[in-house]
């Protein structure tokens, strides 16, 4: 709940520079099914946030924009000379260091690459086994992806390490061993996944990409609702030789 209603401040911050961006046009993108759309540019997606299975959908909700820019400016270009998953983590050390010079930024934004990096494993091989998407598992990976975001949220917002540790010990680091057990389930969807690459010796099945969304919410996988706004992943530009 605590960590409810911190998200509520930034929540009321950017709707209402979204609504200033709305009243000015330039956030109009035409008619959508016969209905006028606001959605060009846009601050955050709640509904993402808040119900968004995978923490990587979660992750480009929030300040929608400033991710947006980090991904392009940053990620794209530093990922064309270097590693994926390095590149992943130097934009988020250099977002953390935007925000200023509090320690715990930068613990935050690290274990959050980690997180993301690790939902992303999640993601690959959810679009690859077809048993991975019963709403039992799916409704698993949202738990821990709600729970691991607000509690990493809860790092962030803290700031000093002497208030991180008295509110980590106070919740037996939960946190922590989140993450710890997600990234071991991340080694072995790795490893998984190369073995069955080895084996069919074939790329990703598009057909099941698009059976499974990006933009999964957990209404969405018990049929219920509609999903956020819809964002195409972006595809990474190639690598200069």
């Amino acid at each position: 709940m605590v960590a409810l209603y911190t998200k509520f401040k930034y929540y009321i911050g950017w709707t209402m520079a979204e609504s200033a961006i709305i009243a000015s046009g330039q956030s109009y993108n035409g008619k959508v099914d016969g209905k006028h759309s606001f959605d060009r540019f846009y601050a955050i997606e709640i509904k993402a946030v808040e119900l968004g299975v995978f923490a990587m959908w979660v992750a480009e909700g929030w300040n929608h924009s400033g991710h947006m820019w980090l991904k392009r400016y940053l990620y794209f270009r530093m990922n064309r000379v270097i590693n994926r998953e390095v590149a992943l983590y130097l934009t988020y050390i250099i977002s953390a260091f935007w925000h200023g010079f509090y320690p715990m930024y930068f613990v935050a934004f690290v274990l959050y690459s980690i997180f993301t990096e690790a939902h992303k494993e999640l993601y690959a091989y959810c679009c690859r086994h077809s048993f991975m998407r019963f709403p039992l598992i799916l409704t698993g990976i949202y738990v821990l992806s709600y729970l691991g975001t607000d509690y990493l949220g809860m790092i962030f917002d803290l700031l000093l390490y002497k208030h991180v540790t008295t509110f980590m010990s106070g919740i037996y680091w939960i946190p922590l061993t989140n993450i710890v057990l997600l990234i071991v389930f991340k080694t072995m969807c790795k490893s998984l996944l190369k073995v069955a690459a080895m084996k069919k010796r074939k790329p990703l099945d598009k057909k099941a990409v698009k059976e499974f969304p990006y933009t999964l919410t957990i209404y969405q996988v018990f049929g219920i609702g509609r999903g956020p706004r819809e964002v195409v992943p972006e595809q990474m530009p190639a690598k200069t030789k």
